[in-house]
């Protein structure tokens, strides 16, 4: 596994081209190659779950699982907070009015559809489930096998957004800081029901939306080297200091939001030319039936449907997997 770790980093970056600064940084192109490899992590922390990967040769990849924690999900969560707000800013409140049915409940159907998958799957096995556990599994609360904390945490944001955005007629900082305080207090809410995994993480998604709002400044600023170094330098060592201090919920999320920070301030040097790891060349069909031609909306696939369906649908398939030839491959 660690050897397919290296070559997945080296496929991302082969080819790139260092800039002096990537305007396109935030383009929907560069951010589905980012989405696309940091989904590749994804699948290989969720096949860790299923197939014993404890060898000398797995040193490494364990390593940094081990030490990224939640740090994968992150991008997707900053990436969806920005494409919406740049969709509302854009179509304003036509497409607020309309997000109910078309992003949280297309979001919602999508997550039932992969949890009958399971379910189908978990019946055949001679395992049952209780009527009030299925329910809380169509929303994600509950899991009957399926990943269901990222789905139900991005239908709380999602409504979130919703809420604050109509409330406040989309003007813009209001509705931002609705959209703040509604995540804080979503994950004191979780926090009295849930592991940390469940909300250490949210506060990626307003920190997309306040990114959005003042990328103009920020691409200004950036194109200054001294000023980008400085802050890069600031990000690092941050991150840092987070990383060693993580033990608290705070520096969690410190740690989570300096390495979405990061990861972009990266991506505005360096240009990902490979897109091999395209997000939208990963799953095609559920991205063009989620999105169809809608640009904007393709930013929010951050978020929403298909990484959930990217998530499920390999454990689902590596499940099968395992339950049919476990024997052969000499998995207990």
């Amino acid at each position: 596994m660690s050897a397919f770790f290296a070559v997945a980093i080296l496929f991302l970056f082969i080819p790139s081209e260092k800039k002096n600064f990537h305007s396109g940084y935030l383009s929907i192109r560069q951010t589905n190659v980012i989405k696309g490899f940091f989904l590749l992590l994804v699948f290989m922390s969720h096949f860790c779950q299923y197939a014993p990967v404890n060898t000398k040769a797995d040193y490494f990849y364990q390593l940094w699982r081990m030490h990224s924690g939640q740090l994968l999900v992150t991008l997707f969560l900053f990436y969806s907070g920005y494409g919406t707000f740049i969709t509302v800013k854009s179509k304003g409140i036509a497409y607020i009015k309309k997000m109910p049915v078309h992003r949280i409940l297309k979001t919602l159907v999508n997550f039932d559809a992969a949890v009958c998958v399971y379910l189908i799957m978990q019946f055949f096995r001679g395992n049952s489930y209780s009527v009030k556990k299925i329910l809380f599994s169509l929303i994600g609360w509950e899991s009957i096998g399926n990943s269901n904390w990222y789905i139900f945490v991005m239908l709380l944001l999602y409504i979130a957004a919703w809420l604050t955005f109509y409330v406040f007629d989309c003007e813009e900082v209001p509705s931002l800081i609705g959209i703040t305080i509604m995540t804080v207090i979503g994950m004191y809410f979780l926090s009295v029901f849930k592991e940390g995994y469940w909300y250490n993480t949210m506060m990626c998604f307003p920190l997309g939306m306040w990114f959005a709002y003042y990328k103009k400044k920020i691409d200004q600023w950036m194109q200054s080297r001294k000023i980008y170094l400085y802050t890069f330098f600031i990000c690092l060592l941050l991150f840092v200091v987070a990383y060693r201090t993580r033990g608290s919920l705070f520096m969690y999320v410190v740690w989570t939001l300096t390495f979405s920070v990061g990861i972009v301030l990266f991506t505005m040097k360096i240009e990902i030319q490979n897109f091999g790891v395209d997000w939208e060349k990963f799953i095609p069909i559920v991205y063009n039936a989620a999105y169809s031609n809608d640009s904007f909306a393709a930013y929010e696939a951050g978020g929403s449907v298909c990484i959930f369906i990217c998530i499920c649908l390999p454990n689902f398939y590596v499940c099968i997997w395992i339950y049919f030839w476990k024997d052969m491959y000499g998995i207990g």
